[in-house]
């Protein structure tokens, strides 16, 4: 029955036990063909079972334990080099007999070894990482290796043993996340929109450029500053952490003030989410500042444009419509009001196309509709049927971005009036 191990550990420290005493031996045969037959059955088991690839080497640098793992990565049967020295060990990996890393932690050399990278000490052991282009039948593949010299009893040197792990799918991982935090990088570096990384305190931990050219920080001044500390006053309520925990907190935005270094308010977009951790715990804040002053620029334009054409349409002498895509008229001033002598409520929702009388008229607004200017000039009776005037009217359409026709405004004009104004009493 075989031994049953604990742990990990334990098992290592078998293996070394059993290739201090495997060390100790005569060293085997060196004639092809021959295995090498060796007492401790068992303890030779758990060398050959173990997952990591694994080899033992004595003094001479001949081998004398070669596992299964060892057989399957490079390809090599263990009769093929058991008793083998000359470094030939070495061509299952790298297509030439050379020093490999088992030798280094024989000779006590650590850390200019060609090949290897992320070589390290610890106490006697050697760990490296390498690539090597001739195993898996030279498909080649990422290795992580760890040396251990052997000593007998006495403490004399007797060999050394190398354990072997394939790390491909790790370096590939690694290599995955390096170019995607590269892409990453890029992507939030060149962004139009200013992005920070806030701890559970609210500290910032990381800021893009455009942040800091927003805000007008240098990314030094900004990483380490609290994030209440850049909101203008009266928005610093909308953050209170002890209101409103970011644990507990969705993804949300809102329009808000920033402080820049030099003083100004800022009017912003700010949206922050919540960063979470594996058991979903809060782990802190990202938040993505959008510069809207230029949109805020542009609405007080549009609104100021708007007072003005609002003045001027509630005082004009002329009288004016709003007629929609489909002829019917949205919105008119007083003045229009008393050349058709109608009322307001009347003439809102009233279709010209389809109940104007008048076809010349009709035929004007449809033009106008298709997207050309159109007028009318003549008499016209009016709503009520009480009055005729001598109307002029002139019909410019409204185009969209696309070149479509979105509606029309009317200008029209009692011509009755300016040729025979009232007197006054």
């Amino acid at each position: 029955m075989k031994k049953a191990y604990a742990s990990q550990t334990d098992l290592i420290d078998e293996l070394l036990r059993v290739c201090r005493e495997l060390a100790e031996l005569e060293p085997p045969p060196e004639q092809t063909g021959k295995t090498v037959q060796l007492p401790h059955q068992q303890s030779l088991d758990i060398i050959e079972f173990l997952p990591d690839a694994t080899f033992v080497i004595d003094t001479n640098s001949r081998v004398i334990a070669w596992n299964r793992a060892m057989e399957k990565i490079t390809g090599l049967a263990k009769q093929e080099i058991l008793g083998k020295g000359d470094y030939l060990y070495a061509v299952p990996f790298y297509g030439e007999p050379k020093p490999i890393l088992i030798d280094f932690v024989m000779t006590g050399k650590a850390g200019s070894q060609e090949g290897y990278h992320l070589v390290e000490r610890q106490g006697q052991d050697l760990y490296a990482e390498t690539y090597a282009p001739f195993v898996y039948g030279g498909q080649g593949a990422h290795l992580w290796g760890k040396a251990s010299p052997l000593y007998d009893a006495q403490g004399r040197l007797t060999g050394a043993v190398e354990s072997i792990r394939d790390i491909t799918e790790r370096k590939t991982a690694e290599e995955s996340l390096r170019k995607s935090e590269q892409l990453f990088r890029m992507l939030v570096e060149t962004m139009n929109e200013g992005l920070s990384v806030y701890d559970e305190n609210g500290v910032i931990v990381y800021a893009n450029q455009q942040l800091c050219e927003m805000l007008g920080y240098s990314r030094e001044e900004l990483i380490g500053r609290r994030e209440q500390g850049l909101l203008a006053p009266a928005a610093r309520t909308v953050r209170q952490r002890d209101e409103n925990p970011p644990k507990l907190a969705e993804k949300t935005s809102c329009e808000t003030e920033m402080l820049a270094g030099d003083g100004r308010r800022i009017p912003v977009i700010l949206s922050v989410s919540p960063i979470l951790g594996d058991q979903g715990e809060y782990k802190g804040t990202i938040g993505t500042v959008r510069d809207i002053i230029m949109r805020k620029q542009a609405e007080k334009k549009l609104r100021e444009s708007e007072a003005k054409y609002r003045m001027i349409f509630d005082n004009s002498p002329l009288g004016i419509i709003h007629i929609d895509e489909k002829g019917t008229i949205t919105a008119c001033n007083d003045t229009i009001l008393r050349i058709w002598g109608s009322s307001r409520e009347k003439l809102i929702g009233y279709n010209l196309l389809n109940s104007l009388k008048n076809k010349r008229m009709k035929a004007a607004v449809a033009t106008c509709l298709a997207g050309n200017p159109g007028c009318y000039e003549g008499q016209y009776l009016s709503l009520t049927g009480g009055r005729i005037t001598n109307l002029k009217a002139d019909f410019g359409p409204i185009l969209g971005d696309d070149g479509s026709c979105l509606g029309c405004i009317g200008i029209l004009e009692d011509l009755m009036e300016r040729l025979c104004p009232e007197e006054e009493g």
